[in-house]
């Protein structure tokens, strides 16, 4: 045996039965878990499973039962809705008008803007907010009536303005008199797309009200039926073709126990079959027929059927509710194998003309299995499907203590949590702003019977050829470890696949994984492939421009109000819109006669804007009485901003006039 080198891995697996409706457990990571899964295996009835802390996603309102808080003014509830929506929602991808209105959220992850504003639209009136869905050019938006005024509150394109005087949020006819106010916060290629969008809005635009219902993940799981989310495979086509491979893959499968309580309650129908010690047995011309229900897309499948001796059987599918029917080839034997693929499953949008009352109250992805045949035996039955899911159906643990809540209609499903940890690899700072140095530190074992020389260690981004940095080990000895690290300034990068149709999108996250790998085999203890995650946040970028400042006059002061916004370019391009970290911008702004750098006077005192939170702004205001102030002066506006934001930014001088 010569040298073998890689990095210790820990395995581990977590089993829970569901013995009471609700059911609720903890587990321990000693360290960062990758390579995550979480099955379910039935009996269980209206299922659901959550993460403490995490957001009840099962329906609108459990999620806006969650946002409530005692004493909040109605601007208090449209902002949460406004924070949630901007936080948990991305944008472009699958999830149009057709989806049902939480759906996004459980499997998809993120929807066009049609399916997050009916979304937001429902979450508002959930908090006892009215609202509308004004009909614009190109576009799904909301507005809010908050003290008599229809304001913009939109999370898809992260459009939350001041109006133009800074005293209230923005209308959509503020939006449409006023494109200026959209200047100053957007990059000009978005700016101009929203102004487009709100040209022909205003007040009393027609608008619609949105349909979809908001029950997405009840789960039922009938005995030894199955549903199994893996957090890393990215191994499927997406929904929509012209979207990355930015999804979670599963598996819904099942294999029924063929006896008296299959024959009587797991199945639709049957005729002429008698349930045997060996399992369903044809009495002449046998037929059953089976229901798959799954609220996940299924995308490609199997179906297995095993007799007791050759036979021949008629197998057909219906994915459209038994309206028409799809004939599998016949195959004459004792075990039989078929598979399912494009052609059998509805996967990509809601069938044209569907209704919506066909999609209320959990509207799941749905096939019929119809089998007949005669003389023998059906011994085994089994269905695997590959589903498609997105990240935020399988809540991610996290190093350290996770509590869990299994929560079902009856008693019996178990669950099962695996993942791995990588002891030997650890980072200086688990969550760094961009741009700080953070060490990255990777212990390589030897077990091998001779000692290894010259190993290299590339640090990589996980799922891609960029390179984070590489390091030499001249020597590890027989039966030891020496450390592999590395100094890296970090850099905003998104956890998934960088490629798309168009290639134009950026990614929806901020977390990332480190690669480490080294040329050895694998075992049991052992791995060439070390993973562990770690959130590098953007910094704040603020945005304030003449438009967002305002000067008025009373008959004694003259008054001076300034908007400054957290709206990073990181988290914009191309007019799309994505994930916004939850880096705040604090800010110190003071108001000048005259140039701050050229003896100016200051005039108040200092406004301090604290933890302005992403895509949302914040307004200092002056209250200057006149009989203080000369007849002319010029006004300058000066923003010290604090250190979490690019050196470059953190000083702001803007002139207001010359007069």
């Amino acid at each position: 045996m010569a040298a073998q080198v890689g990095f210790r891995k820990e395995s581990h697996e977590f089993r829970k039965l569901l013995e009471e409706p609700v059911e609720a457990y903890e587990i321990t990571c000693k360290g960062v878990p990758v390579r995550q899964s979480f099955e379910l295996v039935g009996p269980g009835l209206g299922l659901r499973y959550l993460l403490d802390g995490r957001p009840d996603f099962f329906s609108i309102a459990e999620i806006a039962k969650g946002l409530q808080q005692p004493c909040m003014s109605d601007l208090d509830k449209a902002l949460a809705v406004y924070r949630f929506s901007t936080r948990y929602s991305y944008v472009m991808s699958m999830g149009f008008g057709g989806y049902e209105a939480s759906k996004f959220l459980n499997c998809h992850g993120y929807a066009f803007c049609w399916g997050q504003s009916d979304f937001q639209h429902l979450l508002y009136e959930a908090m006892g907010l009215r609202v509308r869905a004004p009909h614009l050019k190109g576009h799904s938006s909301v507005e809010v009536l908050l003290d008599g005024r229809w304001c913009t509150m939109d999370a898809f394109t992260r459009n939350l303005h001041p109006s133009p005087d800074l005293s209230h949020l923005a209308t959509g006819a503020d939006l449409q008199n006023h494109p200026e106010l959209i200047n100053a916060v957007f990059p000009p290629e978005t700016a101009t797309k929203l102004a487009s969008y709100w040209s022909k809005a205003g007040a009393g635009t027609d608008s619609y009200e949105p349909w979809q219902d908001s029950r997405a993940m009840l789960l039922n799981l009938r005995r030894n039926e199955r549903l199994r989310l893996d957090l890393d495979r990215r191994d499927l086509w997406c929904l929509a073709p012209s979207e990355p491979m930015d999804y979670t893959n599963g598996v819904w499968s099942w294999e029924p126990t063929l006896d008296e309580a299959h024959l009587s309650s797991e199945i639709e129908r049957s005729e002429n079959i008698e349930v045997t010690t060996s399992g369903l047995a044809a009495i002449g011309a046998a037929e059953i027929e089976w229901r798959i229900q799954c609220p996940y897309p299924l995308v490609d499948g199997e179906l297995s059927f095993v007799f007791d001796r050759p036979a021949s059987a008629q197998v057909s599918v219906s994915r459209n509710g038994r309206r028409t029917w799809s004939r599998l080839p016949v195959i004459d034997s004792d075990s039989a194998r078929w598979h399912l693929g494009e052609e059998h499953l509805s996967v990509r949008k809601v069938p044209s003309g569907a209704e919506p009352a066909s999609l209320e109250h959990g509207a799941v992805h749905e096939l019929f299995i119809r089998a007949a045949w005669s003389k023998a035996v059906l011994t085994q039955m089994a269905v695997r499907f590959e589903i498609q899911a997105h990240g935020r159906s399988l809540p991610r643990m996290n190093e350290g203590v996770n509590r869990w809540s299994l929560i079902g209609g009856g008693q019996g499903t178990t669950a099962i949590h695996s993942y791995t940890v990588h002891p030997g690899l650890s980072v200086s700072n688990s969550s760094p702003l961009e741009g700080e140095s953070i060490s990255i530190q990777a212990e390589v074992c030897n077990w091998g019977n001779a000692p290894a020389r010259d190993v290299q260690v590339p640090f990589l981004l996980q799922g891609t050829s960029v390179m984070l940095g590489e390091t030499r080990l001249e020597h590890i000895p027989e039966g030891g470890s020496a450390t592999a690290s590395i100094d890296w300034i970090t850099k905003a990068v998104g956890d998934r696949p960088e490629q798309n149709r168009a290639g134009e999108f950026r990614y929806v996250e901020t977390s990332i994984e480190v690669m480490i790998s080294g040329d050895s085999e694998e075992n049991d203890e052992y791995s060439t492939i070390a993973t562990t995650r770690f959130t590098v946040r953007p910094r704040p970028f603020p945005r304030i421009a003449r438009s967002t400042i305002y000067v008025g006059r009373t008959d004694d002061s003259i008054i001076v109000r300034a908007a400054l916004s957290n709206m990073p370019d990181e988290c914009i391009t191309g007019g799309s819109h994505v994930y916004i970290s939850d880096t705040p911008l604090s800010a110190k702004m003071s108001l000048w006669a005259g140039h701050p750098e050229k003896a100016g006077s200051k005039l108040g005192d200092d406004c301090s804007l604290i933890g302005i939170l992403p895509a949302e702004f914040a307004v200092a205001e002056w209250k200057l009485p006149v009989s203080d102030l000369p007849e002319t002066l010029d006004l300058w506006l000066e923003v010290k901003c604090g250190e979490e934001v690019s050196e470059g930014e953190r000083r702001i001088l803007l002139e207001i006039n010359d007069s």
